[in-house]
C-alpha cells in the first residue's frame, strides 16, 4: 500500500515515528470507494 500513499491515492490513518503506515479499515474503504466514483468505474 506505501506505492498508493507515494502515489497520492491513499492517505494512511497514521504514520509512525519509524515511517510505517496505520489504517483504519472502515476508512480505507471509504477512499477506494471515492477513488471509483472519481474514475467511473
Amino acid at each position: 500500500m506505501a506505492r498508493y500513499v507515494q502515489d497520492g491515492l491513499l492517505k494512511p490513518t497514521e504514520t509512525t515515528l519509524g515511517g510505517h503506515y496505520r489504517w483504519d479499515l472502515d476508512d480505507v474503504r471509504e477512499q477506494i470507494k471515492r477513488l471509483r466514483t472519481e474514475q467511473g468505474d
